[in-house]
């Protein structure tokens, strides 16, 4: 994906690339209607104009965004799939299998519970 060119090239493991570009093209191919941004330095996806997930990457992982709600939702899911949590990521090792049934999931609660929001994020 083209937008997150820039981003994607400073990984420089290039098995750990080229999973990134796939989980982002996936999520490209699987939900047609987000609109993939560059903002804040990290990859994310938007619907009418508020934040659906973003992606950022560390050495031995890379974290999955999906604000606090999502997390709160998913978070004793994501821990029995082996995937670290924080207050803010889903943590997915560079060597762990990525779990696009729970991506889906994740991403369609957030579409569905971000249905006619008029802001960008949540409101606390």
């Amino acid at each position: 994906m083209k937008v997150f060119e820039q981003f994607y090239m400073k990984i420089e493991d290039d098995r750990n690339r080229e999973q990134f570009i796939e989980m982002l093209e996936w999520v490209h191919d699987a939900f047609p209607s987000l609109e993939p941004v560059y903002k804040w330095n990290q990859p994310m996806f938007t619907e009418n104009g508020t934040f659906i997930v973003s992606f950022n990457t560390a050495k031995k992982h890379f974290s999955v965004a999906p604000e606090f709600k999502g997390i709160e939702s998913f978070k004793k899911r994501a821990e029995s799939l082996g995937y670290q949590t924080s207050k803010m990521f889903i943590k997915i090792g560079w060597d762990q299998k990525v779990d696009y049934e729970f991506l889906t999931d994740i991403i369609e609660f957030n579409r569905e519970d971000k249905k006619g929001s008029l802001t960008f994020w949540r409101k606390k």
